[in-house]
């Protein structure tokens, strides 16, 4: 009977060997996920800029620009109280599967509900290399679709605050305008009514 437990244990780690590809990535799947995820989902929460930034490896040619945008990406974020959900799976070697879920006033005030994007990474020495962009989905309308729709109210609607909001035709999310597109997108609202 012993024997027969042992070969069937065997048989089903030679398995899971084959689909994972090597010894070292079935042992990397059964190692604790890193806590790193958990500290970059805080980073976001705590709406900290340069924390997030902490957990990539950013060009260094790009990295001012980058770390600009963020900075106000963060800001809208806290203004709109943006939450967000990470969590991560091992794909074996140093690669994660990432699923972003975040959930704002803004994101509600434009119908699109949760967003929820996946993306994978390459975990080395604690930083995030060699994104790969995957999926976005939205719980409620279209994010992409609601936002060009509301890009062109401003714009026809509200030319005085689309100085103030847009750039070439884009809204900007940082904490200056956050309060002012909260109030258009309430208005846009009212407007479709």
């Amino acid at each position: 009977m012993r024997g027969t437990l042992i070969a069937a244990f065997v048989a089903a780690l030679a398995a899971i060997v084959a689909v994972t590809g090597t010894p070292a990535a079935f042992a990397q799947s059964l190692t604790i996920m890193p806590d790193v995820f958990e500290r970059y989902e805080d980073a976001f929460n705590r709406h900290d800029a340069d924390a997030v930034a902490s957990f990539w490896a950013l060009d260094p040619a790009t990295e001012d620009a980058t770390r600009a945008r963020w900075k106000g990406e963060r800001d809208f974020e806290a203004a709109t109280h943006a939450v967000f959900r990470i969590s991560a799976k091992s794909l074996g070697g140093d690669a994660f599967e990432v699923t972003q879920r975040e959930d704002c006033d803004y994101y509600r005030e434009l119908g699109s509900g949760t967003r929820t994007s996946t993306f994978v990474v390459h975990l080395r020495d604690g930083k995030f290399h060699d994104v790969q962009r995957g999926t976005t989905t939205d719980s409620g309308n279209s994010y992409d679709g609601a936002k060009a729709k509301f890009e062109v109210w401003i714009a026809k609607n509200r030319s005085d605050q689309a100085r103030v909001v847009m750039h070439e035709g884009e809204l900007i999310f940082n904490g200056a305008t956050a309060g002012v597109i909260m109030k258009l997108v309430g208005e846009w609202n009212r407007s479709r009514s």
